[in-house]
């Protein structure tokens, strides 16, 4: 009797480990979760850190000066950003940098569910002519955006590249 009243124990406190383990990004508190006024997206955005490949240096992305440039007139343009695609053994692996040139829109990337407090938008940008992976970048910030991330694959596993905001 005792033990199948363990198990009635141990069945939705495994349960709520899972849960509790589960569905979150390392990031997301870090999303932007209020829409930002576009003043507030402009900026020069400078490469920080990538958590696609550990394989790749550091140094090596930093002497190419990755930047994201988001203009006020809705044009963007990315310099020496990191290109990853996924292989067919699911590793990502760095092809080269991307220089684009495009158009911006300010769009909602995704959600954040807080619980109790309920579920809120993360807002990014859509990069028109990026790479497929880039599309859609996700701002990072409490009111303001002061940094871009790039998800690759699925969110919770923290596979991300993040640029930060310079301060003007």
């Amino acid at each position: 009797m005792q033990i199948v009243k363990m198990k009635n124990l141990v069945s939705p406190c495994f349960l709520l480990i899972l849960v509790t383990s589960c569905f979150y990004s390392p990031y997301a508190d870090e999303y932007l979760t209020e829409e930002p006024r576009i003043e507030d997206v402009v900026g020069v955005y400078r490469f920080d850190k990538q958590t696609v490949n550990y394989n790749l240096d550091k140094n090596k992305i930093r002497r190419r000066q990755p930047t994201i440039i988001i203009k006020a007139d809705k044009t963007y343009e990315i310099k020496e950003i990191p290109f990853f695609r996924v292989s067919a053994t699911g590793e990502y692996n760095y092809l080269n940098g991307v220089t684009r040139k495009g158009e911006w829109t300010l769009e909602t990337v995704g959600s954040v569910d807080y619980g109790s407090r309920g579920i809120k938008k993360h807002w990014g940008i859509l990069l028109d002519s990026a790479p497929d992976e880039m599309n859609y970048a996700g701002l990072l910030g409490e009111n303001k955006a002061n940094g871009i991330i790039f998800n690759y694959g699925d969110p919770d596993e923290g596979t991300v590249m993040i640029f930060r905001k310079e301060k003007n």
